[in-house]
């Protein structure tokens, strides 16, 4: 008698053992699929932050005013490498391809110079284009027959 009254003492307990272990479970579940979102975020935040970091602009915003002080400051290189980053990011601009040939064939790289003006002149045909082309073929051919 003693042994039945201990056994149902011993099997309630463990019911609530059970209930409390089964609540802990659902607890946990509903933990795990809160933290997978939080989880989602957090990756393509830093996802995001690492693209924006990479992406970065230097901080100074060049301009066309800044090549053209370079180059009158008669650093032609460091003029071409700033030319090109802007024409890299129009890469379409008439101006910049005119630009960016005027300065090669300052520095002596007329093949440059010429794929540059050829390429203002295909985006824009002037006559003030063709003239610039024209010059710097007359100029290439005049080294061809030097060699």
């Amino acid at each position: 008698m003693n042994n039945g009254k201990i056994n149902k003492e011993i099997l309630k307990e463990i019911r609530i053992f059970n209930k409390s272990c089964s609540n802990i479970f659902k607890f946990q579940k509903r933990i795990s699929l809160s933290i997978i979102p939080i989880i989602l975020i957090v990756v393509s935040l830093g996802i995001g932050l690492e693209f924006y970091f990479k992406n970065k602009p230097s901080g100074k915003i060049i301009s066309w005013d800044d090549v053209r002080k370079t180059q009158y400051r008669g650093n032609f290189e460091e003029a071409l490498q700033l030319a090109n980053s802007l024409l890299d990011k129009a890469p379409e601009s008439e101006y910049g391809h005119k630009y960016i040939a005027y300065l090669y064939n300052e520095t002596g790289d007329v093949i440059n110079a010429e794929k540059h003006y050829l390429k203002a002149y295909s985006i824009f045909p002037s006559e003030k284009n063709e003239a610039n082309l024209n010059i710097i073929r007359t100029k290439i051919e005049k080294l061809k027959e030097k060699l």
